[in-house]
């Protein structure tokens, strides 16, 4: 279940990136997709200092657990199981719709509306907006995008980071690395790859390297 995205410019570039929109303003609207580990995550961080604006879709969609008339509709199309104790029951949700097209395609009506229409209030009120999440393309929010960067590193170095990061026994870690190969396709849709496998001081030569073409 989804719900869970070369070239150095100077520091200050752009440094008013993050404010309001105005109809003079240049705008960036940046997706950002990658597997668990990638470090889709430092990256964002490096866009968020320049001043853009992170909308962080899985965070997102967590959020829209709790809401009241995404939970109604969930129960309506799934049952009363759904929920436990007001709590979205994920694995319930995800056995049902592992081996079911159709009832994958009811939850992602359910969610990718409210996501878009999110990204789509976020584009009218920043001038520069990252959305962070791989269900970008799921979702057709990559459509919504100025381009969209794919973030790559070494299945070892993805396992190495989130070892680091999650007391999860590394077996279940290179399992959930394998399930996302599919993501490798979406390398094709976005007009920039970053290889983060270097140091941070890499990274943001990178990251500054695709803004100065923009």
């Amino acid at each position: 279940m989804n719900f869970l995205i070369y070239f150095s410019c100077n520091i200050d570039f752009i440094p008013i990136l993050g404010k309001k929109k105005t109809e003079s303003d240049i705008t960036m609207r940046i997706g950002i997709c990658g597997k668990s580990g990638s470090g889709k995550s430092t990256v964002t961080k490096f866009f968020e200092i320049k001043g853009f604006h992170v909308i962080d879709l899985d965070l997102e969609s967590k959020k829209l657990y709790s809401n009241v008339r995404i939970k109604d509709k969930i129960i309506a199309t799934f049952g009363n199981e759904s929920y436990q104790n007001d709590i979205l029951d994920k694995n319930y949700i995800s056995n049902l719709v592992f081996n079911d097209k159709s009832k994958l395609e009811a939850l992602n009506s359910i969610f990718f509306p409210e996501l878009e229409n999110l990204v789509e209030s976020s584009f009218s009120n920043f001038d520069n907006v990252i959305v962070d999440g791989a269900i970008i393309f799921d979702s057709k929010i990559h459509k919504m995008t100025d381009f969209n960067i794919y973030i790559k590193a070494s299945e070892n170095l993805m396992l190495e980071r989130l070892l680091k990061r999650e007391k999860t026994p590394s077996e279940i870690l290179k399992s959930r690395i394998k399930s996302q190969s599919k993501y490798d396709l979406y390398e094709n849709y976005c007009l920039y790859s970053i290889i983060n496998d270097g140091t941070t001081m890499d990274l943001e030569r990178k990251i500054n390297d695709i803004l100065n073409n923009h």
